[in-house]
């Protein structure tokens, strides 16, 4: 590991400021960098074979709580619903307020994970789609771009993106996305980032082989 010139914090608030996090938000986006950091693997080689169907699968099945939805705005009419689900509510009402809570608490919760599975679904086929042609990732080292990954997906969380364009002033690589990878390559596992190629890597790693060139 590369001994750090600088505190883990002073290179978060340089990150904020680089990918234009909202103020609102800086300290949610710190958290999200550092479980980041605490999570990365070095020297992950290969992956246990799994198909986009299976993860598509999971979040079908998150998305399959719009049943349990419409069950619970049921419940929560009570009687007036007319039906036997409807009278199953007067007890689920009863049991939620000896806990201090409302049947409107879960419809609330229940909305929120659906809007997420929804969107999660959506980035499954939207990653999809990108995959094609792109390369299998960093050789030997798939934990790298796992992590990258997860820095995209936690900037995009924050309603901003990390960047990464070629530059034409020296014909190597720029953006936010080199930058935030060089301030935090102190704080993760040695070797862990590439010594040689970053900025063609991290290239790859967003936008595929094709659109790297030569």
């Amino acid at each position: 590991m590369v001994k750090p010139t600088k505190s883990l914090d002073d290179a978060l608030d340089e990150i904020v400021e680089l990918a234009k996090i909202p103020g609102n938000c800086r300290s949610d986006f710190c958290s999200l960098v550092r479980s980041a950091i605490d999570g990365a693997v070095p020297r992950v080689k290969k992956l246990k074979p799994f198909s986009d169907d299976s993860i598509a699968s999971k979040s079908r099945a998150v998305i399959k709580t719009h049943a349990l939805l419409a069950d619970l705005k049921t419940m929560k009419k009570g009687s007036n619903a007319g039906n036997a689900l409807g009278i199953a509510g007067l007890s689920f009402r009863a049991a939620a307020m000896d806990r201090g809570l409302r049947i409107k608490h879960f419809i609330d919760q229940l909305e929120l994970l659906t809007q997420v599975a929804e969107a999660a679904a959506s980035d499954i086929a939207r990653s999809k789609r990108s995959a094609v042609g792109r390369p299998g990732g960093t050789p030997g080292n798939l934990g790298f771009d796992f992590f990258v990954q997860q820095l995209l997906m936690d900037a995009r969380a924050m309603h901003v993106k990390l960047t990464i364009f070629k530059s034409k002033a020296d014909s190597g690589f720029s953006g936010s996305l080199l930058k935030t990878i060089e301030l935090l390559r102190a704080y993760l596992p040695g070797d862990f980032v590439p010594k040689a190629g970053l900025g063609r890597r991290l290239y790859r790693i967003v936008h595929g082989r094709s659109r790297v060139g030569t």
